[in-house]
């Protein structure tokens, strides 16, 4: 593509062939996208389609910075526990690791269902002032009733069989040692791992063990607006008992995230987020109940064959439901403390630019994930080894492809081109500003 003369404006939610001026649409559209004072453009008149200065330089891909609203009625864009490692697995009859690579001893049975759950500690009323939310995150709600392969109980894994405890932290934290178990969390774990690649220190100052055994998991409390999500300067304080979710089978193994490289920061910060509904504002939990019933209602409308129904869960069951763009963002501030937000990828003729905005983004610090689409048949077969609407992270840009990483930990897809990528990923994006 030539020079600034090229660009031209049109709707975010379409392209235009090539030798074509017919607009086509790529995605399902979005209403409601505005441009706030968080924005990194300044507003202009819509027939003005050049990207904006900042402080007097130029920057090339400023209009593709635009926060984007979250559309109405907006449903997680990865399959949550539909998707889970097991499942994946049972599905295509994986039951041998590929060179290089492991599956979860746990992963490769199908014991009989759980006749047991934890119950959920009552929700606690949260405030939006005054003292920091506390909570205490004991024994979360773990069982979805419409997983056979829920765990079985709560369970001691963390403690060896010599009687010692696997530490929380073994040096700086890394991605490597963030791994997905059960809980169809994906889009939280490759969170994690993303902001212990480029923050360490962010985990290493917020998961800390107590004398009495326990944890303290300190988060940053978030709030959204206009696509941005920002700190409210408040921190959340959880204290986290080490017990985790476990299956009777493998009691040593924890049945949601895993003990990667022999750390436990990554299952105790996952039991923290799954408990984190403990201490939500009314705002909050008022929001995910409407996403609850967005949920049921589509399963209703597809005639899933198992939809969903009741209360909206919560603990590691709010977890197993998978995550939208506008969680992981609200996660990465919490994480950090610093904003985040969704954007949008450019499409059409403006592709090529994918390469170039992730390639900032990752020399900047600034984690970028990412969702695969959903497949186009029941029987069709992901290409790049991908798994049907599934968080990954990009963790880099090599020779022109872009590189993914799995929160399995390992089943990484193959590095795409940029049109690849394009096609085969979720217009939206979670990063930091």
């Amino acid at each position: 593509m030539g020079g600034m003369s090229e660009l031209r404006y049109r709707r975010p939610d379409q392209v235009t062939a090539p030798g074509s001026d017919e607009p086509q649409r790529r995605d399902p559209p979005y209403r409601g996208q505005k441009i706030t004072e968080r924005t990194e453009i300044s507003a202009r008149p819509a027939a003005d389609a050049r990207p904006a200065r900042d402080g007097g330089g130029y920057d090339a891909d400023a209009e593709f910075k635009r926060p984007v609203l979250k559309p109405p009625g907006y449903l997680p864009d990865d399959t949550g526990g539909r998707a889970s490692v097991w499942a994946a697995l049972r599905r295509r009859g994986d039951r041998v690791a590929e060179p290089g690579q492991r599956h979860d001893p746990d992963a490769l049975a199908d014991p009989a269902p759980g006749e047991a759950s934890a119950g959920a500690p009552p929700l606690r009323e949260g405030d939006d002032s005054g003292d920091a939310p506390r909570a205490v995150i004991d024994r979360p709600d773990f069982r979805d009733p419409l997983d056979d392969r829920s765990p079985d109980r709560y369970g001691t894994p963390l403690t060896r069989s010599d009687g010692t405890r696997i530490p929380c932290l073994n040096g700086p934290p890394r991605r490597e040692q963030t791994r997905q178990g059960w809980a169809g969390d994906c889009g939280i774990i490759a969170t994690l791992g993303a902001v212990a690649a480029y923050r360490p220190e962010e985990i290493a100052r917020r998961v800390l063990t107590q004398k009495d055994g326990s944890y303290q998991v300190t988060l940053s409390e978030a709030r959204g607006s206009g696509g941005v999500t920002e700190s409210t300067g408040r921190e959340i304080e959880l204290t986290v008992t080490p017990e985790l979710p476990v299956y009777d089978e493998n009691p040593g193994t924890p049945a949601c995230a895993k003990t990667e490289e022999g750390t436990a920061w990554c299952a105790i910060m996952e039991k923290a987020f799954a408990g984190i509904d403990q201490a939500w504002a009314t705002e909050r939990r008022v929001a995910w109940m409407d996403d609850w019933a967005g949920m049921c209602a589509q399963d209703q409308a597809d005639n899933a064959e198992e939809p969903r129904s009741g209360p909206a869960p919560t603990g590691y069951a709010r977890l197993h439901q998978g995550t939208t763009p506008w969680e992981r963002a609200e996660a990465l501030t919490q994480l950090t403390g610093q904003p985040a937000v969704v954007r949008e990828f450019p499409t059409g003729r403006d592709e090529w630019m994918i390469n170039r905005i992730i390639r900032t983004q990752l020399t900047d610090g600034k984690p970028v994930l990412v969702s695969s689409r959903p497949k186009t048949h029941e029987d069709e077969h992901m290409p790049h080894r991908l798994e049907a609407k599934h968080v990954y992270e990009v963790t880099g840009v090599e020779k022109g492809r872009i590189i993914l990483r799995n929160p399995w930990n390992y089943r990484h897809p193959e590095p795409m081109e940029t049109d690849e990528f394009a096609r085969n990923m979720s217009r939206y994006y979670s990063t930091l500003i």
